[in-house]
């Protein structure tokens, strides 16, 4: 149950003034939808983020092999306080402490660009080989279909970990596809 404070309303009225939600878009297009039932479905290779499979994100290093994510394949996994993850490679921002972490590994099996793409908007690093990769473009996602954060890595052949951490939820949805040149 609402209630109002009498007097603030009656100022309000008196002024003139209303209270309305403004809507910024200082990052977004003016074009951008918030009614689901206007958005564009997403690409064939993203078919599965509205059902995407479940896992719990990893710990530590010794947990990845449990934690094994595939290419173009969405997927919700459970996370952790932040505090209790140990990290493959320290990762340039951890979160306060009340976020949430956790690490997924997948096997990229060509050199090209890789996209990941969030519900939400959590500090991502990408690992090989103990070294951290640069993202070479980062952007919003659609808000409309539930897609926060996009980051676009060039990567090489082989198996790759994906350190999420600062998430403001225990849980994140995520993708990764390659990117259509």
């Amino acid at each position: 149950m609402y209630s109002f404070n009498s007097k603030l309303l009656t100022l309000c009225f008196v002024m003139g003034l209303t209270i309305v939600p403004v809507q910024s878009y200082a990052h977004e297009s003016h074009t951008t939808h918030t009614d689901p039932t206007h958005c564009e479905a997403p690409p064939k290779e993203m078919s599965s983020w509205k059902e995407p499979s479940s896992i719990s994100a990893a710990k530590t290093s010794e947990e990845l092999s449990h934690s094994t994510v595939t290419i173009n394949q969405a997927v919700q996994a459970s996370l952790f306080p932040t505090r209790t993850v140990k990290f493959v490679v320290n990762p340039e921002e951890r979160g306060g402490s009340v976020s949430f972490a956790g690490m997924v590994q997948f096997n990229v099996p060509t050199q090209a660009t890789y996209r990941i793409i969030t519900d939400s908007r959590p500090w991502v690093e990408m690992v090989k080989d103990g070294k951290t990769i640069e993202s070479s473009k980062h952007q919003h996602g659609s808000k409309c279909l539930g897609m926060e954060k996009v980051l676009d890595f060039p990567l090489s052949p082989g198996q790759h970990t994906i350190e999420f951490t600062a998430n403001g939820k225990d849980t994140i949805k995520f993708i990764i596809v390659p990117v259509s040149k």
